[in-house]
């Protein structure tokens, strides 16, 4: 809810669960993520990937490799964990309050460490539903902020 986007069609899945995911940029969202085994902080490492277009790219924005650390960076793209239950992992991911507009893709990956480097366990999961990242009127790091308030006073005074 603290999106506005929570009326949005393609946000209504069967039974109250949501479907896809709307949320605006510059601003966190939280995802619940559930493994087949236990995860563990030392021995877990973990990455979000973030993606659009046909040909994602770093170099155009297009392609976001997100370290899952302790905190979120304000106005950068960032991750970090909320909670661990057992198999259970609550992330909450930061969008960058300037980045592009659309349809995303999200990949998670994660890897354990093993006694034997060569052995380590790497795991890649892809969401199969997009999530719509849209612009932000509320977030001040975004281009169309002022711009926003304008709209805003002006609408107010009519």
């Amino acid at each position: 809810k603290e999106h506005h986007t929570d009326e949005y069609e393609v946000t209504q899945g069967e039974g109250g669960i949501q479907k896809e995911g709307v949320v605006r940029r510059g601003q966190a969202f939280s995802v619940d993520l559930l493994f087949d085994r236990t995860y563990d902080r030392k021995l877990d490492e973990m990455m979000v990937i973030m993606r659009i277009g046909e040909d994602p790219r770093i170099s155009k924005g297009t392609l976001n490799r997100i370290k899952v650390t302790k905190n979120l960076k304000k106005g950068h793209w960032s991750a970090s964990i909320e909670e661990v239950d057992h198999e259970r992992v609550s992330l909450q991911i930061l969008t960058a309050a300037d980045c592009i507009i659309g349809k995303w893709t999200l990949v998670v990956t994660t890897s354990r460490k093993v006694k034997n480097e060569e052995d380590n366990l790497i795991m890649s999961y892809t969401h199969p539903h997009p999530f719509y990242i849209l612009f932000n009127p509320w977030c001040r790091g975004t281009s169309i902020y002022k711009q926003s308030d304008l709209i805003m006073l002006w609408q107010n005074h009519q």
